[in-house]
């Protein structure tokens, strides 16, 4: 558990030798736990570029290393692939991403650079409130409990990157873990029960911040 999988190396592998990692790096929640928290599975690779995507050149190459018929997937700007490989399938997603880094990539695999820890938690905190996926909500539990990170730097490098979200629709998000009962399984163990207490926490932490926010008038 916890590390990348027989289909997820060996497609990294091959994307690494190829002309077009230097182009991309990998985030999300398979960065956040191969490379750092090793806290749960991930099945997708999500490699995002801040150029544009040459989805040609991504089938090509895809097309090459499959074991078998690819599956194309697309989503606006989101190029996906369902990619059969060492006997069993890796879903890999190529995303225009065009927002700036908050600190420069710790970690790689090979010429692919790996998000950081502080860059993967402003994604995600964007993401939970766009979104109801538990994974999400797994991955900011980890990052704010066990990767020394805080709730308020998370903020201030989403709003860096981003420009949002705004403290009241983050704490409304916060507080939807109340509905959800699909929890991953987390390496140490964490239910969901305490996971609702730590968002319910960091909810009512969101008042203060709230409080300490300048005014438009301030500004």
């Amino acid at each position: 558990m916890n590390d990348l999988s027989a289909a997820q190396r060996a497609f990294l592998e091959a994307f690494t030798r190829s002309d077009l990692a230097s182009q991309y790096y990998l985030s999300g929640g398979t960065a956040l736990s191969a490379f750092y928290l090793h806290h749960r599975t991930s099945e997708d690779l999500d490699l995002f570029t801040r150029g544009a995507v040459d989805s040609s050149a991504l089938l090509r190459l895809v097309g090459s290393v499959a074991e078998g018929p690819v599956v194309p997937r697309r989503l606006a700007d989101r190029f996906g692939f369902i990619v059969p490989l060492r006997g069993e399938t890796v879903r890999v997603e190529f995303v225009r991403y065009d927002h700036p880094a908050i600190e420069a990539p710790a970690a790689r695999f090979g010429a692919l650079r790996v998000d950081g820890l502080r860059d993967i938690l402003a994604n995600k905190l964007s993401a939970i409130v766009d979104r109801n996926e538990p994974k999400d909500f797994a991955d900011v539990y980890c990052l704010l409990s066990r990767a020394g990170l805080s709730l308020e730097q998370g903020i201030a490098d989403a709003k860096a990157k981003f420009g949002w979200p705004a403290l009241e629709l983050l704490q409304s998000a916060f507080l939807r873990i109340d509905q959800m009962t699909d929890w991953p399984a987390l390496d140490p163990p964490a239910d969901v029960e305490e996971a609702r207490r730590a968002f319910r926490g960091w909810a009512r932490s969101l008042i203060r911040l709230e409080d300490d926010e300048p005014s438009p008038s301030e500004r």
